[in-house]
This record gives C-alpha cells, sequence and structure tokens, in this order.
C-alpha cells in the first residue's frame, strides 16, 4: 500500500461473475491505492456471462464491497458503461458521488481526451451483436481446451482478432473519430490490452483489464502510469508525459 494519492485511477473490464476475473488483484488495486476520482471504463459487471450462466461466485461480491467503501470514503467514481454491461444505460446519471455515463472528456495538461470504453469502434459487436453476446460462450469452451494443453496462457479472442485484423480496423475507426472529434487523444479499454503511447500524434491509453493483465492507469499531475500486477505486486508498465 502507498500513503501518495493519486489525481486519477482508471481501470476496466473487471468482468464480475466471470470466472476470469482476477479477484484478487482488484481487490489488491483498492487496497494498494488511494485517488480522488476513479474512472471505471466498462464491463465492470458481465452481465452478458451473467445472462448465459446465471452462477455468481462468492468472492466476487467482495469487490462489490470494495467498490461502494470507495464511495462512502469520498472517492469520486465516474462509471462508464460498456458493452457487457450495456443494461445500466437506463440507471445514467448522478448519484452523489457516483456518475454513470456512454462517455466523457478530461483535460491533462491543456490537452483534452476523451474517455470511453470503446466496443462502439469494434466492429464485431457493432454488426454483430447477438453472434458476439452468445459467441462468448464458445470462444470461452475452446479458450479453456487449449488452456489445458499449452503451459502458457491463451487467449483465443485475442488471437482471433489479430488473424481477422479486427484490432487493426478498430484502431483505425477509434483514432479517426478522435481526431473528428478534435481531442488530443483517449483513455479507454475493450479490447483488454494495455497500451499507452502516442498513435497518429494522439495520446493512446488502454487501461487493459482485470481478467488477463490485471492492468489500469495512473494520472499523477502531468504524467500517466501505465501499471500491472505481476506475482502479487504493481509494477510501473509504462509512463507517459502528457
Amino acid at each position: 500500500m502507498t500513503d501518495k494519492k493519486y489525481d486519477i485511477a482508471f481501470i476496466s473490464d473487471i468482468h464480475l461473475s466471470s470466472k476470469k476475473c482476477k479477484v484478487k488483484d482488484i481487490c489488491s488495486f483498492f487496497s494498494d491505492y488511494k485517488y480522488e476520482t476513479l474512472y471505471i471504463l466498462g464491463d465492470y459487471i458481465d452481465l452478458w456471462k451473467l445472462k448465459i450462466y446465471e452462477a455468481w461466485p462468492d468472492d466476487h461480491t467482495n469487490v462489490l464491497i470494495e467498490t461502494v467503501q470507495q464511495l462512502h470514503q469520498g472517492v469520486d467514481i465516474q462509471y462508464i458503461i460498456g458493452n457487457h454491461d450495456e443494461w445500466f444505460e437506463e440507471f445514467k446519471g448522478t448519484f452523489g458521488n457516483l456518475c454513470l455515463m456512454r462517455d466523457t472528456e478530461i483535460e491533462i495538461n491543456g490537452k483534452r481526451l476523451l474517455v470511453i470504453h470503446g466496443d462502439k469502434y469494434d466492429i464485431a459487436i457493432k454488426w454483430f451483436k447477438t453472434i458476439a453476446v452468445f459467441g462468448t460462450g464458445i470462444v470461452d469452451f475452446f479458450t479453456k481446451a487449449i488452456n489445458r494443453m499449452r503451459k502458457e496462457p491463451f487467449s483465443l479472442s485475442e488471437h482471433l482478432d489479430d488473424r481477422s485484423g479486427m484490432m487493426e480496423m478498430f484502431d483505425k475507426a477509434l483514432l479517426k473519430a478522435v481526431k473528428k472529434k478534435g481531442f488530443d487523444g483517449v483513455i479507454f479499454g475493450h479490447t483488454h490490452r494495455p497500451h499507452l503511447t502516442i498513435k497518429e500524434g494522439l495520446i493512446y491509453a488502454n487501461t487493459g483489464d482485470f481478467v488477463s493483465n490485471s492492468s489500469f492507469i495512473l494520472k499523477d499531475g502531468n504524467e500517466l502510469q501505465l501499471m500491472q500486477y505481476r506475482n502479487g505486486a504493481a509494477k510501473v508498465v509504462r509512463t507517459l508525459d502528457v
């Protein structure tokens, strides 16, 4: 645990209800770091899987409790709705220090950054949503089967995205929209791929997830830090001066 208090913390894609959720790491994040504002960039609860499997692991309730405690401690939580928790759309609004919305923006050192989940720019979600909802169960099944035969973890969904060029199309659509809207960069989740860099002259910050990477982003003054839990401890992956 650090005594340092950060301006903002960004997390996304916790996927509560999914057995792949790294419960221990997300609870460690809540206890290890202090911040004034927490941005949850979508897919906090995986309502897709909850709808299909109708199962809720007992220890996932601990994450809900930790989140509520953050509110009681005075942390402002800005909740960006994603595709796996899209049913929260009907609750958009401000409730004390909790705000639910689809997107927002922040300013760092005079630069405007779009803050979103990212599913809006995913062609597979946009055009084949029904297949994507039920296909997630099929992908999970084959991923488990493959991982039983491998020593290193393997993500079938990421492999399919790479082979199909989906990630390239996603980035192209996302960056085009960010430029068109006049932003200087974007902070998002959705793809489960932690990244902090400059792309096409824009700040490109992906928080990653708490399913495969246990990664998140911290804002400290004009600096963004991409962090990742490894063997129970969070390490700095990359820093970027904004």
